[in-house]
């Protein structure tokens, strides 16, 4: 048997809160299937594709924290010079352990701000946990006026 359900290609998944639910996101034939699951359990809600009024995504403060945490990684990580070993064994050693967090630090600097992403229907607000960065916010609200009726207004993307 097919599935009706197909994963929105450039959107990914993430997770909810707390960090151990996935979350992804699925377009059906009239509307948004999120799929929140955490360990054996999952549960789904829908989103009508007729309902949604428009997306709005807040600039959160993300970006920062991880650039924050993998730094403060990176200092400890300079605390290897201190020991009273060989220079190279030391650079070694410090390369091994520091080379993720500069990898995640470049990476987040990268892939831009991160933002928390709502669609607002006639009766709820939904937020969405993926995309996480403020530059996928395009791609959802295009997908989503490619599915909306045409006597439907456009769903409008505000960033605040």
């Amino acid at each position: 048997m097919k599935s009706q359900y197909k994963p929105i290609k450039g959107i990914g998944t993430g997770r909810g809160r707390p960090a151990a639910i996935r979350v992804r996101l699925y377009e059906g034939p009239d509307h948004l299937l999120l799929v929140y699951s955490a360990g054996y359990t999952e549960d789904y809600k829908r989103v009508f594709y007729r309902d949604i009024r428009y997306a709005i995504a807040r600039k959160d403060r993300g970006q920062v924290w991880q650039g924050i945490l993998s730094g403060c990684c990176i200092l400890a990580a300079c605390l290897l010079f201190l020991m009273p070993v060989p220079w190279m064994v030391t650079a070694i050693l410090w390369l091994i352990i520091s080379l993720p967090f500069l990898f995640h630090f470049a990476g987040n600097l990268f892939l831009g701000p991160t933002c928390r992403i709502y669609l607002n229907t006639d009766v709820q607000t939904v937020e969405l946990p993926v995309p996480r960065r403020l530059g996928r916010l395009p791609k959802l609200v295009a997908f989503l006026n490619t599915k909306i009726s045409p006597e439907q207004p456009k769903v409008e993307q505000a960033v605040t």
